[in-house]
């Protein structure tokens, strides 16, 4: 069964890079959605289906640390890696302690496939569509 990856980044060039990188997986990953803001992500999230999500820390709005909180309350079983370009060090521990599983530098790229295979082998629970898990 395929790992299910949900994408969420305010720039659709970085939204295609991540589906670049995603697709050399052939059928083992696939993206199930994306959007460009938190607030959208998690309007969209309990359709998904998605067993992972990877979301930029620097988003519009609701910042990416604010929305690995959101998404941990309603999907706690949920694998959540973030990205960013600036250094990880500040904005990966605010990062893991809102609760992310991982992060990581957008510099980087060719390592989601390896990271979102890992976070899922590490079990998950994904999105049941049309159902978010209330606190």
């Amino acid at each position: 069964m395929a790992i299910r990856v949900f994408i969420v980044d305010d720039h659709r060039e970085m939204r295609v890079l991540y589906k670049v990188n995603i697709a050399g997986m052939g059928d083992a990953i696939v993206v199930c959605g994306e959007a460009e803001t938190g607030e959208e992500a998690l309007e969209k999230l309990p359709e998904a289906g998605a067993d992972v999500v990877i979301t930029d820390v620097s988003l519009p709005g609701m910042n990416g640390v604010e929305l690995v909180s959101e998404i941990r309350k309603a999907f706690p079983g949920m694998k959540i890696l973030v990205a960013s370009i600036h250094q990880t060090d500040y904005f990966g521990e605010s990062a893991l302690r809102a609760g992310a599983d991982a992060v990581m530098s957008k510099m980087e790229l060719e390592k989601i496939p390896d990271i979102v295979t890992r976070l899922a082998a590490s079990g998950c629970t994904p999105a049941v569509p049309g159902q978010a898990s209330t606190p």
